[in-house]
């Protein structure tokens, strides 16, 4: 009888060995990509110049897309774009609401402290944020 609950023992552990086992491996290696099943958005921002001067507003339009199809996302419902100035800094933010994929807004550059040079404009969606790391 004590042989009948070794192999009884020896076959829990053996399953629970056999149900971890793709845990431990997916936690050890590194090269592992936990991207794969998760879809990926890009947004494109269309603006309505190439330059600008102090005084005038940057309009843009926002297209959110699934990146495999190029189609109008349906996951992400808010848009973040930010201005940054030429050292990075964040300068103004927006918070838009994205329908059907779409959104649009401005920044006036007469209510910013303004100096000349290359400026940057960011759009990103919470989702586009979210990162898993191994």
């Amino acid at each position: 009888m004590s042989t009948h609950v070794s192999i009884k023992k020896l076959l829990i552990l053996l399953a629970a060995t056999l149900m971890m086992l793709p845990a431990i491996s997916a936690s050890d290696n590194h090269s592992f990509d936990t991207n794969i099943c998760l879809p990926q958005e890009k947004v494109y921002l269309h603006f309505d110049n190439t330059s600008y001067y102090h005084g005038d507003k940057i309009w843009f339009k926002a297209y959110v897309v699934l990146a495999p199809t190029h189609g109008m996302t349906p996951l992400s419902q808010t848009l973040y774009v930010e201005l940054l100035n030429p050292g990075g800094k964040v300068i103004e933010k927006k918070t838009l609401r994205i329908t059907n994929g779409q959104c649009h807004g401005d920044f006036t550059l007469s209510q910013l402290r303004f100096y000349s040079g290359y400026y940057e404009v960011r759009a990103y969606t919470k989702y586009m944020l979210t990162s898993v790391t191994t």
